[in-house]
């Protein structure tokens, strides 16, 4: 999937975004709100989106990092991550899922243990994933 927007500041932390988004299905025009709050502890981001285009989708995103200081050199971090999509015209699920991660963050490491939870098609297709995770922040 490949997501492409531009954004307007509406107000502190809330921007308005008009743009496609590229699938196997095809490239469809749509918006969305985000909204982002960011501090050295805390990330929120949820961005409700909608298609502009026949047999459109509407989808709600979210992610939650809570990553406070342990000492000078390690963090905590947790991170819990969502989606769901619904087609609209024929109403029913396409895609969901729930990723959730918990471990330490020493320098630009951050390493511990994860779970992603998929879910798929009307009939909610299940599939999970546990094990271990490495996040290297390259900036």
């Amino acid at each position: 999937m490949v997501i492409g927007k531009a954004t307007v500041d509406l107000f502190k932390g809330v921007k308005f975004g008009a743009g496609f988004q590229s699938t196997p299905g095809g490239i469809r025009p749509s918006a969305a709100l985000i909204y982002t709050y960011a501090n050295p502890d805390w990330l929120v981001i949820a961005m409700p989106r909608v298609d502009l285009s026949k047999n459109a989708n509407i989808e709600g995103f979210g992610i939650v990092e809570y990553k406070p200081e342990i000492n000078d050199k390690w963090r905590f971090y947790s991170r819990l991550q969502g989606t769901y999509v619904h087609a609209m015209s024929d109403d029913l699920h396409t895609r969901s899922y729930i990723r959730a991660r918990a471990g330490v963050t020493v320098k630009e490491f951050t390493f511990g243990v994860g779970a992603n939870m998929e879910y798929y098609g009307p009939l909610k297709h299940n599939e999970n994933n546990i094990g271990g995770f490495l996040q290297v922040a390259l900036f």
